[in-house]
């Protein structure tokens, strides 16, 4: 990506407001990624068209060591994620389409926050499953409990806490994925909207009706499912482990696969030429529809391999059937 020149003074006032910005993200970040995270890429993508790929580097580097103020662990995780959303992010979106780099930064934001969770565990001599199972009934069990105070009942109050904590910890790295992906979607947008308003030739964010999945993202679909099957099959193998990992992975992918329903419906209201507000009222719709029954998702599903709207799809595959 060529480094687009800006000298003098409102150079250095731009480059100072960007590291700025990087810094001011990455201290977010430490408890709400989705929020820092994005502020931090539009200032490393800014930095990486105006000083070079090594300015954004250097910046994310000491952005990332200053956490250490706030938290001593901070280094290790915010430094790669900032390192994931500004530098490879900038360079990833010359040469790829803007769906494919939000994948790609949301793996690897995942991937690191998945080992800082692991960390953590490890850090105070437990599992992380055991870490957050502690966490999660602090959190939940004085209210309901004093709910039930009145009551004689306290034992059924104990049971439904235990309850709603196996299900938080059940879901939780799927969570933990929908929050990663989300971070990308901001931090990889934030950084296009930055990029192009420079000047910079790079992939832009598709309009909503365009937003097509590679035929491909069906299989973490068909490996969760043989997951549950195969931990039904031999009857919680390791305490349902396979049969977790499936569920989260399922999950995921049906949030995956509600943003491929709702591009669908998208492409509807746009033929329909629909108002805003009748859009807003039908976006509105299909998220409490979906709540209820993953009916949107499973339109995504089958958009997926029947193309509904006839995208072209960049010569991997036929319009009308994806590849295996």
């Amino acid at each position: 990506m060529a480094v687009v020149a800006d000298s003098g003074d409102p150079g250095r006032a731009r480059s100072f407001a960007a590291a700025l910005a990087v810094v001011a993200g990455g201290f977010a970040s430490l408890g709400l990624p989705p929020l820092g995270l994005p502020v931090a890429a539009a200032g490393l993508a800014w930095l990486h068209a105006r000083r070079g790929p090594l300015a954004a580097v250097i910046a994310s580097l000491v952005a990332g060591a200053a956490t250490f103020v706030v938290d001593p662990t901070g280094p290790l995780y915010v430094t790669l994620w900032l390192l994931a959303v500004g530098p490879a992010a900038a360079a990833l979106l010359k040469r790829s389409r803007f769906e494919s780099v939000v994948l790609g930064i949301a793996v690897l934001v995942a991937v690191v926050w998945g080992g800082a969770v692991v960390g953590a565990a490890a850090a105070q001599g437990t599992d992380v499953a055991s870490m957050f199972r502690s966490t999660t009934r602090q959190a939940v069990s004085q209210g309901l409990l004093d709910a039930r105070s009145a009551s004689a009942d306290t034992a059924e109050a104990q049971r439904q806490v235990d309850e709603l904590v196996e299900a938080v910890v059940r879901v939780l790295p799927a969570v933990l994925a929908f929050l990663a992906g989300v971070t990308a979607v901001g931090s990889v947008g934030a950084a296009v909207v930055v990029l192009r308003r420079i000047g910079v030739e790079v992939a832009g964010v598709p309009p909503l009706a365009e937003f097509d999945l590679d035929p491909r993202a069906v299989w973490p679909l068909i490996v969760a499912v043989v997951l549950i099957a195969v931990d039904k099959f031999s009857r919680g193998w390791r305490d349902g482990l396979l049969g977790v990992i499936g569920e989260n992975l399922l999950l995921t992918m049906r949030w995956v696969l509600f943003a491929q329903g709702v591009a669908v419906f998208a492409g509807l209201y746009e033929r329909a030429k629909m108002s805003r507000a009748g859009r807003a009222l039908g976006y509105a719709t299909l998220a409490i529809t979906e709540a209820i029954l993953p009916l949107v998702s499973l339109t995504g599903l089958v958009d997926v391999w029947l193309n509904f709207r006839r995208l072209p799809r960049d010569g991997r595959t036929d319009a009308t059937q994806p590849s295996g």
